[in-house]
């Protein structure tokens, strides 16, 4: 008897074991769950198209560099008198963007293109004046001949109030450099929020065009405000997003169209942020993610870049409670924007690496948007030219690929042996001969060479023709270029070195043989902040990416396998 008593103690242990256990287990499920946050489904392939409605420095060095200009506030002010370069700034806008590369950005596979716009393209002749503005026009139209294109090839569009009146963040960006941002003073908040509701009209109305209907997927409120140097800070900018969301409302339903927030650089401070469902309803944040603009991880390993990119940056998306897409992010590791027109071509050594990189981030963060489509003089930040030359992938990529923790659980990252490597058949287009190695590359400091091992020759011609048809106007241009470059190369080089970065980013390895050359940011009062203030927590943190796919299904796989273990 006394034995059988204690079997029973022990019985009634075990199940209480067990219970506990799956209490446990399902506490731990729904913490991990909590954590992920919202997924956007179908997830966003997608890619800006930067550079054209907007000048900015290194994206547009033709216009600004040969007359010493930093801004299109200052092109447009100093040439107001000089009707060739105004002619100029338009023959841009119908020659960037034309039915070739829409053609490109669906061979690709983009599902998603984010499309910056300037506040002032709404603005009428007496609000520009009482703004102070020398800003030229006619950008809408444009806008519409592009929607046109994007409907033809069935590609979604985010559409972006990019800039603000009085700047919101003192950069280029935002049309006109200066110190002090001034978003924040005055009349411009009311200003701009009467533009913001303008340019949802201006959607609405195009979206009844039956060659634009069902093109625009979502509405950007605004680009990169610099909460610490506008007045009012954080909070202005957060209450501006309140008082426009149900401005935009009026005329772009939720049941339709996204409404997309940025998070203003402090992305921590939006969880639980306009969570009420049945108040706000399909909105969106929007979060950048740039690893070269923070000085310790451009002189960090491979291994520290993705250990970040599981860990710190991963965490400032999922953590949110709203659904975040990564509006901006780049494969740029090692330079600041500011110098990327003089950034030497990628070797392939750096090709490799940016390949791998381009994965890992598509795969922690999910829906995102890479900067930019095209560059002209900066190849770490040109999609086309990546993938034209094997180091940026096509879509869809393949879910066995992006769709586990097998990115984030590899801990060593490079060095590459010489050629390519081919981490996916199916997400890295075949390489032909020429492709092996680079062209001779134009930087803004000239003629630049890649060394590698092989031989390559290479001509190239593209000619296009696109016709606007505004919806106010109408206005036809011809574009025609052709290059033709030839490179040589016979030589090999190896290199190893190592380096010690003075930043909080953690180093645990010797970095790789492109050493990063030292650079600052921006000559303005307001830097851009690092994105990555927290990074030093990271190798400390177990580092996983938040399932997506078939991973989501595992929580129910757990529950039903520990059910079925009772019952047995």
């Amino acid at each position: 008897k006394h034995n059988l008593k204690k079997r029973g103690n022990l019985a009634v242990g075990n199940i209480i074991m067990k219970y506990f256990t799956v209490f446990l287990t399902l506490l731990s499920l729904l913490a991990r769950s909590a954590k992920s946050g919202p997924i956007i489904n179908p997830l966003i392939d997608g890619v800006n198209l930067g550079g054209w409605l907007i000048l900015e420095q290194f994206l547009s060095p033709t216009f600004l560099d040969p007359n010493n200009i930093t801004d299109e506030y200052t092109y447009t002010k100093t040439f107001q008198n000089t009707p060739a370069k105004l002619q100029q700034l338009r023959d841009h806008w119908a020659s960037w963007i034309v039915e070739a590369d829409i053609q490109k950005l669906k061979r690709i596979g983009f599902t998603h293109v984010r499309v910056p716009v300037p506040h002032w393209s709404l603005e009428t002749a007496a609000e520009m004046q009482a703004n102070n503005e020398f800003y030229l026009t006619g950008q809408l139209a444009e806008l519409t001949r592009v929607l046109r294109l994007l409907k033809q090839y069935d590609i979604k569009a985010l559409v972006e109030l990019h800039t603000a009146v009085g700047s919101q963040n003192g950069w280029d960006n935002s049309g006109q450099i200066m110190s002090q941002p001034k978003f924040g003073d005055g009349q411009n908040p009311s200003k701009q929020a009467t533009l913001t509701e303008r340019f949802a009209q201006w959607i609405a109305t195009a979206e009844t065009d039956p060659l634009i209907n069902g093109t625009v997927w979502g509405f950007g409120i605004l680009n990169e405000p610099f909460s610490w140097g506008l007045t009012g800070g954080i909070g202005f900018i957060q209450n501006f997003y309140l008082q426009v969301y149900p401005r935009i409302r009026n005329h772009l339903p939720a049941s339709k169209y996204a409404i997309v927030m940025d998070h203003a650089f402090q992305q921590d401070k939006f969880v639980g942020f306009m969570a009420d469902s049945n108040t706000y309803q399909n909105v969106i944040m929007d979060i950048h993610i740039y690893h070269c603009f923070d000085e310790g991880l451009r002189a960090a390993s491979y291994n520290t870049h993705a250990q970040v990119a599981c860990g710190t940056f991963q965490q400032q998306v999922t953590n949110q409670t709203l659904p975040a897409i990564v509006g901006e992010w780049s494969v740029a590791y090692k330079t600041d924007s500011i110098f990327a027109g003089s950034e030497a071509y990628p070797t392939i050594e750096q090709q490799n690496w940016m390949f791998d990189f381009a994965l890992l981030q598509m795969a922690t963060y999910r829906s995102n948007f890479f900067w930019n489509f095209k560059t002209p003089s900066a190849p770490f930040w040109d999609y086309f030219l990546g993938w034209d030359n094997g180091w940026l992938p096509s879509f869809p990529l393949d879910p066995n690929l992006i769709n586990n923790n097998t990115l984030c659980a590899k801990t060593q990252w490079g060095p590459y042996p010489s050629g390519y490597l081919a981490s996916s058949s199916s997400a890295r287009p075949p390489l032909t001969a020429s492709q092996q190695q680079p062209q001779s590359w134009t930087t803004n400091n000239g003629p630049q060479t890649s060394t590698s091992t092989s031989t390559s020759t290479s001509t190239s011609s593209s000619t296009s023709t696109s016709t606007s048809v505004p919806t106010t106007s109408t206005s036809t241009s011809t574009s025609t270029s052709s290059s033709t470059s030839t490179s040589t190369s016979t030589s090999t080089s190896t290199s190893t070195s190592s380096s010690t970065s003075t930043s909080a980013v953690p180093s645990s390895s010797t970095s790789e043989s492109d050493a990063p050359e030292s650079c600052d940011g921006p000559e303005t009062t307001l830097s851009r902040p690092a994105t990555s203030s927290n990074i030093v927590e990271t190798t400390s943190q177990s580092i996983q990416r938040v399932g997506s796919g078939v991973e989501t299904l595992a929580p129910m796989f757990l529950i039903t396998a520990l059910i079925s273990f009772f019952f047995m």
